[in-house]
């Protein structure tokens, strides 16, 4: 399985990138950053043979639709989520328009609505917002 962690220098995303280069089932691990200086990596990804670094702006669409159309799984680490979420989920849908989508979306901390779209396949995004009325912040994996 191959991983793509947008953000993925960032705290979050070398936490989230840890866990995954020790699981066997996972090949390689791609930390996407705006700014991917390797010295900005723990010790621990910088010398795994399963990750690798690039350059990647959540402004650039069809760079991330390209990368995403590769990838098994994709995780949105970048912050500030209000910004990040949108061009992230369209890049998302962009690179699976084929695909069934099942999206959560969390208005409020303890209400929940669930639909599932059937013009995509395959593809779990989860849409979730702590603050009520904000945009809300992606994860996503398929």
């Amino acid at each position: 399985m191959r991983a793509l962690i947008i953000g993925g220098v960032g705290g979050m995303g070398q936490g989230v990138a840890r866990d995954l280069v020790k699981q066997d089932k996972v090949k390689q691990v791609i930390l996407a950053d705006l700014y991917p200086d390797p010295g900005r990596l723990s010790k621990k990804l910088r010398e795994s043979d399963k990750t690798m670094l690039v350059k990647m702006d959540v402004n650039d669409h069809e760079a991330m639709v390209q990368a995403f159309k590769e990838m098994d799984v994709v995780i949105n680490t970048a912050g500030p989520f209000y910004k990040t979420a949108v061009p992230v989920a369209k890049a998302a849908v962009a690179a699976k328009k084929t695909t069934s989508i099942s999206v959560t979306i969390m208005k409020a901390p303890k209400s929940c609505l669930s639909r599932r779209l059937t013009s995509w396949q395959k593809m779990p995004v989860s849409l979730c917002s702590p603050a009520w009325d904000r945009i809300p912040a992606l994860t996503m994996c398929w």
